[in-house]
């Protein structure tokens, strides 16, 4: 998580998160997954945005991510838990343009979301 440098309230959330916690590949179950359209009034074109909550196996700790200008093409197989959540920052890559991150499950595919920005933050924890 560490190396996620442009998601917005990273910080506030590793200082949060035990330091045991803090790996994408910890939160490996869905519990939500919704999109939905947004009208961009400044540049007139819709636009789409997602929340997604994950949390670790026993739910003790659960994070939301909402992703902001989703784009192309993306996937999410609910039947699944996630084996190896990443997200790569594309900035610099030459594959950015406007996709500046890519969440994916590196291990089965059970996630692949391109997006411009990603906001977290820790819903909860007990």
């Amino acid at each position: 998580m560490e190396q996620n440098n442009g998601i917005m309230g990273m910080d506030a959330l590793l200082e949060k998160l035990p330091r045991e916690y803090q790996n994408w590949f910890c939160f490996g179950h869905i519990l939500k997954f919704e999109y939905k359209e947004i009208f961009d009034y400044e540049n007139w074109d819709t636009r789409y945005n997602a929340e997604l909550i994950l949390s670790n196996d026993s739910e003790t700790y659960k994070i939301r991510l909402l992703l902001k200008h989703i784009s192309g093409e993306f996937t999410i197989r609910v039947t699944e838990d996630i084996v190896g959540l990443n997200i790569r920052n594309l900035t610099g890559s030459g594959l950015e343009s406007c996709n500046h991150f890519h969440i994916y499950d590196f291990e089965n595919d059970a996630v692949s979301i391109y997006c411009e920005e990603i906001e977290a933050e820790l819903l909860e924890h007990s």
